[in-house]
């Protein structure tokens, strides 16, 4: 009898650790899907859809910028970057660590921006992190994000 029970609590506590991660693995593909969302609508030069991907307090660590806080300066901050170039990038998520109603995603991250005036296109690549926050109704949104994109070395003459 005692084996039973001592089965019996294994097999409720298994149930218990499977059920916790298929949440991480449903949290896990919605943040995967939200970073797709992101991509595309950066592609697609989309302000609105990149506001609605954001929480009201996101804040975006640029290297060699001052940190864009607020919804607010985050739409004016692309507005003027579309107005200036046109995008391609590409985001790899490399692992993502889920707690609760927060989880952090690390990023491997390539772009080129093509100036819409003409130009020479300037590519870059590098790694990033993204910091992403269930809102009230249960949806991911981003909450911070760093990156450490830049140019590839100068090649020495």
């Amino acid at each position: 009898m005692r084996m039973a029970s001592s089965i019996g609590v294994l097999i409720v506590a298994l149930a218990g650790f499977a059920a916790g991660q298929t949440q991480v693995s449903k949290d896990q593909n919605a943040i995967e899907g939200l970073s797709a969302q992101w991509v595309t609508s950066v592609n697609g030069k989309n302000v609105a859809l990149l506001m609605e991907l954001v929480t009201d307090d996101v804040v975006f660590l640029i290297p060699n910028a001052p940190a864009v806080k607020g919804k607010a300066a985050a739409e004016q901050m692309f507005k003027a970057l579309f107005a200036q170039y046109d995008l391609e990038i590409s985001e790899t998520i490399t692992e993502t660590q889920v707690t609760g109603g927060s989880a952090v995603s690390l990023t491997e991250v390539t772009r080129k921006l093509t100036p819409v005036k003409g130009g020479t296109a300037i590519d870059a690549a590098g790694s990033g992190m993204m910091v992403v926050r269930k809102d009230t109704e249960g949806s991911w949104k981003i909450s911070r994000v760093v990156n450490t994109l830049a140019p590839p070395p100068a090649t020495p003459r």
